[in-house]
């Protein structure tokens, strides 16, 4: 099984790190400048570009400076795959001719079928005198976070594991809710799910994926409930339109789903033609995560395909009241706990 943290090498000129996963990207960065610069250096020594930022003439200014400023200097590059294709090309010829004392370091995301998303000639000419290093996140959520944990000198049991994926749902957002739970617990090792609860529950984000949960499983007061804690009493007006995104793609994935536990065979391709949808794919967002599909299948069981549209429909109106065009003059909370009551009765 694949380590959760890529193998790296710190003793090459370059190195593109790809992958879906920014922190595992950083965490590999972190690894390399580390090696080449103290952190005392790093005001003088290091230099952070974005995308379109790392031109071949910049990129040669940088080398100029090199011995002028200092005898080591490390340049990295985030989001790589923005550069137009001729700059990368241009790059691709400067990266084999790196001064020594240069380090460069290029951060992509993946593209096409998981393969760096930078020109041939660039990936061919960092593969000759450097590395490429994959940074995709393990597609076994669970136990990479239990790895995660023994990074941290702590024990993630399997079920807590289990509900800190659940609450997260992908591994950069597990990872700092982790971070969160180790500080947490301080010297204590075990985290326990009375850590996930507490340290979950006042984070905006994690809270949205647990109220749509709720209405998932047709859970009125649980969704009373967190509704209370993303629209507190002041909340200005237009808040809860973020939610109306996040509330259509749990539907859309729970009809997706009820389709697919439905369908003859849901790996026929006429099939995945008909249900497959370029947002909120449900064959994209269960890959690798069995834990998600059996979540899934038990809210769709909740759900009757006459429901589900119905729902579709309340929630339309709902995006309605909340942009001042529905009828009533209603604040968002009112609007949203409407719609709760209408979907979850």
């Amino acid at each position: 099984m694949r380590p959760t943290s890529p193998t790296i090498r710190t003793d090459v000129p370059v190195s593109l790190l790809y992958g879906d996963s920014l922190e595992l990207r950083r965490r590999a960065a972190e690894s390399i400048l580390s090696a080449h610069l103290a952190p005392d250096d790093r005001e003088f020594s290091l230099v952070r570009l974005w995308g379109k930022e790392a031109t071949p003439d910049r990129l040669r200014q940088e080398f100029a400076s090199l011995s002028l400023l200092s005898p080591q200097r490390v340049v990295i590059v985030e989001a790589a795959e923005e550069l137009a294709n001729r700059d990368q090309d241009q790059i691709a010829e400067l990266v084999l001719e790196l001064p020594p004392g240069f380090e460069l370091l290029l951060l992509a995301e993946p593209g096409e079928r998981g393969r760096p998303a930078i020109s041939q000639k660039l990936l061919n000419a960092v593969s000759d005198v450097g590395q490429v290093v994959n940074c995709t996140a393990r597609r076994e959520l669970i136990p990479a976070l239990v790895e995660e944990a023994q990074r941290m000198g702590k024990t993630l049991p399997g079920p807590v594991a289990t509900k800190l994926a659940e609450l997260t749902g992908d591994f950069d957002t597990a990872c700092q809710e982790l971070e969160k739970l180790a500080l947490f617990a301080g010297d204590r090792e075990r985290l326990t799910a009375e850590d996930v609860e507490v340290m979950t529950s006042s984070s905006a984000e994690i809270t949205t994926f647990v109220f749509c949960d709720a209405l998932g499983i047709r859970d009125a007061r649980a969704a009373q409930r967190h509704l209370e804690k993303l629209l507190p009493p002041g909340s200005r007006r237009g808040a809860g339109l973020g939610l109306v995104g996040m509330i259509a793609r749990q539907l859309r994935l729970i009809w997706q789903a009820k389709a697919a536990g439905e369908a003859p065979d849901p790996a026929d391709t006429w099939f995945r033609q008909r249900l497959i949808q370029s947002q909120h794919n449900y064959f994209n967002e269960i890959k690798g995560k069995a834990w998600l599909k059996d979540k899934l299948a038990r809210q769709a069981a909740r759900w009757s395909h006459r429901e589900l549209a119905r729902a579709f429909l309340l929630l339309q109106e709902t995006d309605r009241r909340l942009k001042g065009l529905g009828e009533g003059n209603l604040d968002d909370r009112t609007a949203l706990e409407l719609f709760i009551a209408g979907v979850c009765r």
